[in-house]
């Protein structure tokens, strides 16, 4: 008979404040958990984030905003298998905007560039051996209009064009229509399509073959393509003083 002490515990700290049109946020998480892969695997996650952010007005019925954004995430299982760790870090810029246009119309529209870093090593031999070590950026601008053709019945249209690395250019739509047929009543038809660019270990990830010791089984594509999404969410609900219910 075997026993086996397997730790699983986390912490984590947030901070926000506001001033004045300027805002910050961070948050800290940390968390060992464990495993079994023929003996007991302790691995610990970490991920650091944090906004600056200001936002102002940049003309009647005009905000505006900019926000930079960092995260940084490690992954330390370099003592057990699978015997890596990683660490890689995101940096975003992103300019925000709303207009009203009108009574009925309401213009949204921004951009982003994006950069992130990463590196993966094995530690299962006399020395580390990176087996992912890379970096991708991008950039994307998007833009949404939303009108009113009478007080109860919104549509919504819009686009988003993203450039990551050396992947073409792709343009993903989103669309809709929200309708408030009676007092009480709300229905809803949306679409809209998602662009995920692979990711550093999908396209870098490589192992060490023998004679040598081995690596993870696994081999990036530097020629994956990007994968695309597209959602489409139906509803009808009905709401009211003390009960809400939906389909």
């Amino acid at each position: 008979e075997c026993h086996a002490t397997m730790p699983d515990r986390s912490k984590g700290a947030y901070l926000e404040a506001d001033y004045k049109g300027f805002s910050i946020m961070s948050s800290y998480t940390d968390w060992t958990t464990s495993y079994l892969e023929g003996a007991v695997g302790v691995a610990r996650w970490r991920r650091g984030f944090a906004d600056l952010g200001y936002k102002w007005k940049a003309g009647s019925g005009w905000d505006m905003g900019l926000d930079l954004t960092y995260t940084r995430t490690t992954l330390d299982a370099a003592n057990s298998i699978p015997f890596i760790a990683r660490d890689s870090y995101e940096a975003l810029l992103e300019w925000t905007n709303t207009v009203t246009l009108t009574d009925k119309d309401r213009l949204t529209f921004g951009s982003l560039f994006d950069y992130r870093r990463g590196e993966e090593l094995f530690y299962y031999g006399a020395s580390p051996t990176p087996i992912t070590d890379g970096s991708q950026s991008g950039a994307a601008f998007y833009a949404q209009i939303d009108h009113s053709l009478r007080n109860n019945l919104k549509f919504i249209g819009g686009f988003q064009a993203n450039k990551i690395a050396d992947i073409k250019l792709d343009v993903v739509p989103r669309g809709g229509v929200i309708w408030n047929p009676a007092s009480r009543w709300f229905a809803k038809a949306l679409y809209s399509e998602a662009f995920r660019a692979p990711s550093l270990n999908e396209t870098l990830l490589h192992y060490i073959p023998p004679p040598a010791i081995g690596g993870p089984n696994l081999l990036g594509n530097p020629n994956l393509a990007p994968e695309k999404a597209a959602t489409v969410d139906v509803g009808l609900s009905y709401r009211g003083n003390h009960f809400q219910t939906g389909v």
